[in-house]
């Protein structure tokens, strides 16, 4: 019997093990593609490297765009902070940068499929097998055979976040103001944050000090204050609607008017808002005070509103969904959570496979 139980274990260990393994070399695959942003990123770095201020050229690529000019670094400096070394590992080592920098990508993306696997493991294994195939070969990887730079490290930094959010909330603070500064996407959680975080003043005084330490190389003086601002925050309300936007996609194919392009202001204010409207609302009628449940609500009312919707989008939602649904069907059926896992699965690679160009605007006419 005991001979049998470690037969079974080690299976499981091996099939977990065979997951990473063949994502890995669906990734190797593709690792030198270069994709578009490792020329923004490049000049980012390269700027830092200099001395010069790379916000300046990301707001001025913005307000006055040149036709086949890549935008500037519009992200908090944080992506630009770790990219610098593994850059002068490029330079010094003449390593290839996309691999330098995907491999920072991998090495993320195994912490997230670890992180999944311990939260199921030992009470649903296959929960966790099923947990780290989908993070680990993702629908981007198998439709699209790429791979994005930074929202992996977002995404994991989001997921410390919520894990600590009950328990520490300094190191839950910590977290959370960094996954902000990779991408902005986690705003959409704050309220769930203040709701539930053990204490509010640890957590925000630990995500404001991060935030603070990271950016006083581009606070020095007013204008750059302002520069650093718009660049970061305010460069991304500016967009026009751009990638699939789900009302858009919808209006096209059925023709009724979900989508104006007059109030695209309000659908970028409402995207966000949505959410927290919902947590609270939730929340407070105590119909669910789950953190993963209201997270996934939270983004899905983000996903349903913004007129900004491109590839990567989805990825952010993946461990999300897939704790946020384990929560609220697992208990009562945990067949229900495996099926609605695959077809969540088969959904996203569907609504990428069909996906040959973003939305097009044309005056006040927006077709696909």
């Amino acid at each position: 019997m005991k001979n049998k139980r470690k037969f079974v274990e080690a299976a499981k260990i091996l099939v977990i093990v065979l997951i990473f393994l063949f994502s890995t070399y669906e990734k190797y695959k593709v690792y030198d593609k270069a994709g578009g942003d490792i020329t923004v990123f490049r000049k980012a770095v390269t700027d830092l490297l200099s001395g010069a201020n790379p916000y300046y050229e990301a707001v001025a690529s913005f307000t006055q765009p040149e036709k086949g000019l890549d935008h500037g670094y519009a992200y908090f400096p944080t992506l630009m902070y770790m990219y610098t070394p593994l850059y002068l590992v490029h330079l010094n080592f003449d390593i290839p940068l996309q691999r330098v920098w995907k491999t920072l990508t991998l090495i993320t993306d195994y912490v997230i499929a670890a992180i999944l696997i311990k939260m199921f493991y030992k009470k649903d294994y296959f929960a966790a097998a099923l947990a780290s195939f989908f993070w680990l070969y993702n629908p981007y990887i198998f439709i699209r055979h790429e791979y994005s730079y930074n929202d992996s490290m977002g995404i994991l930094s989001m997921v410390l976040a919520l894990y600590f959010m009950e328990t520490k909330s300094a190191v839950s603070g910590f977290w959370y103001a960094v996954s902000v500064s990779f991408k902005t996407f986690p705003v959409v959680l704050f309220p769930l944050f203040m709701l539930k975080t053990k204490n509010r003043v640890r957590f925000l005084a630990a995500g404001f000090a991060f935030a603070l330490l990271i950016s006083l190389p581009f606070i020095t003086s007013i204008k750059d204050i302002k520069t650093y601002v718009r660049g970061t925050v305010l460069i991304h309300g500016e967009r026009d609607p751009q990638g699939r936007p789900l009302l858009i996609f919808v209006q096209y194919y059925t023709h009724l008017p979900l989508f104006n392009l007059a109030h695209i202001t309000l659908y970028s204010i409402a995207s966000m808002l949505s959410g927290w409207v919902a947590t609270l609302y939730l929340y407070f009628k105590k119909i669910t005070r789950n953190k993963y449940v209201l997270s996934m609500i939270s983004f899905l009312g983000f996903y349903i509103l913004t007129p900004v919707f491109n590839r990567t989008y989805l990825l952010w939602f993946i461990p999300v969904y897939i704790l946020g649904m384990y929560e609220l069907l697992a208990k009562r059926n945990k067949w229900a959570f495996y099926v609605s896992v695959v077809l969540f699965y088969v959904l996203y690679s569907w609504y990428l496979s069909i996906w040959t160009k973003g939305v097009q605007v044309s005056g006040t006419n927006i077709s696909l």
